[in-house]
């Protein structure tokens, strides 16, 4: 049940990172900043929330934190598609990409450390979400005879 609740906090800590992120810059094109909240992150906030409530619940009793346990990866892993989707568009966008979107010259386009720490934070969430499935089920171990 440790290991679970070890899954639990680590969750706890790359949704936290998640969330901050998300409302921190994640590009800027030249001195105007965009927040993740203001694109497409809010689908990783979204199910951020989503696994720091199951993470909340990894505390409960351990039924509850064993069931949980098989919900953490799969969001995590979305959110880390969705993170890491929209990293590649801005490391990888043009000056033309820009020009399509800002009124006057050329302008480049840079991310922010808010996309790095929603980044950062999704791959924490991920594997806890990936650690908590290597976690034996508490119904296995109990059902064991002992001698």
């Amino acid at each position: 049940m440790n290991q679970l609740r070890l899954m639990a906090a680590l969750a706890l800590v790359g949704t936290t990172m998640v969330i901050i992120g998300c409302v921190g810059p994640w590009s800027t094109i030249e001195e105007t900043s965009y927040a993740g909240i203001n694109s497409v992150g809010t689908v990783p906030l979204a199910l951020a929330v989503l696994v720091a409530l199951a993470g909340v619940l990894g505390f409960g009793p351990p039924h509850v934190a064993a069931a949980v346990r098989w919900v953490v990866l799969p969001l995590a892993y979305l959110a880390l598609l969705f993170t890491a989707l929209a990293a590649f568009s801005i490391v990888t966008s043009t000056a033309a990409d820009v020009a399509q979107y800002e009124v006057g010259g050329t302008r480049t386009r840079e991310a922010a450390w808010g996309l790095w720490m929603t980044l950062a934070g999704t791959v924490v969430a991920t594997a806890a979400g990936a650690l908590a499935l290597l976690v034996p089920s508490p119904r296995a171990s109990a059902s064991r005879p002992t001698s």
